[in-house]
């Protein structure tokens, strides 16, 4: 299920609605998928430590602009300064993304 729901729909932010209850909470016990935030969720390697951050730092900038245009409709911009590092091709994870609207 969550295969498909990457390769159909090229998703790494997976929100409540895109698997029902029984899937979510299945693939959560076996390690499959991690909450980020309330409702949203990324698909990690069940053989990750418990507090790893390999799957965070893969799928970063993926999710953030899959979550911001979801709940923001594309009526927002990043910070001047972290626009600038991603064109220059610096895609470290910065300590806070600053969004504005």
């Amino acid at each position: 299920m969550l295969h498909a729901l990457q390769n159909k729909n090229k998703k790494v932010g997976i929100q409540t609605t895109d698997l029902n209850r029984t899937h979510r909470e299945r693939l959560m016990k076996n390690g499959f998928l991690k909450e980020v935030t309330k409702g949203w969720y990324i698909a990690t390697n069940p053989t990750e430590k418990v507090g790893g951050s390999s799957s965070w730092y893969t799928s970063y900038w993926k999710f953030c602009g899959q979550y911001l245009n979801e709940k923001y409709n594309n009526d927002y911009c990043i910070s001047a300064e972290q626009a600038v590092l991603i064109h220059s091709g610096n895609t470290n994870i910065p300590v806070q993304l600053v969004v504005g609207l």
